[in-house]
């Protein structure tokens, strides 16, 4: 009965709609969550040149504050796939936000999406996606300027 149940339902978001992607710069933020990943070493430097902040989650622990607190338009998440954060990170991330977009990057393996799936169908994350560790920088750009879309913030226009 509580597998189906989403936390968001029951108590809703932190924060209305319209106050999602400000934070005290005003500038969108990108919440980063893992440590010491070269898949996600570059996106700080993306970031920076689309004007736009990151927020760094070093464990699934923190991931309640660091979403409370910057409000971000998007979750990079790259965590080992045989690691039960994961699950946990997509579970709070699902209470917080069901349609903030997330990229896990992790090697497409069973596990890996056995956890999208049923993140999918039991938290209604509609915007999850995992892209392989080799694509991360290709995948970046779009995968942002869509977000930024999604939260109507940014004034960037597709090319191609």
């Amino acid at each position: 009965m509580t597998a189906h149940a989403s936390p968001s339902h029951l108590i809703g978001k932190a924060l209305p709609d319209s106050s999602l992607c400000l934070t005290e710069s005003g500038l969108p933020q990108v919440l980063l969550l893992g440590t010491n990943s070269p898949g996600l070493d570059f996106c700080a430097d993306i970031c920076a040149a689309l004007e736009m902040q990151i927020t760094i989650a070093h464990t699934h622990h923190e991931l309640p504050f660091r979403l409370h607190h910057a409000r971000p338009i998007a979750a990079l998440i790259d965590l080992p796939t045989d690691s039960r954060a994961i699950s946990s990170a997509l579970r709070c991330i699902a209470a917080y936000d069901q349609d903030l977009p997330i990229r896990l990057i992790t090697d497409e393996t069973a596990t890996a999406l056995g956890t999208t799936d049923a993140a999918r169908e039991l938290w209604g994350l509609t915007e999850l996606d995992v892209i392989a560790p080799d694509n991360t920088a290709r995948m970046l750009m779009p995968f942002l300027f869509h977000s930024a879309r999604m939260r109507g913030v940014g004034h960037f226009m597709p090319v191609g």
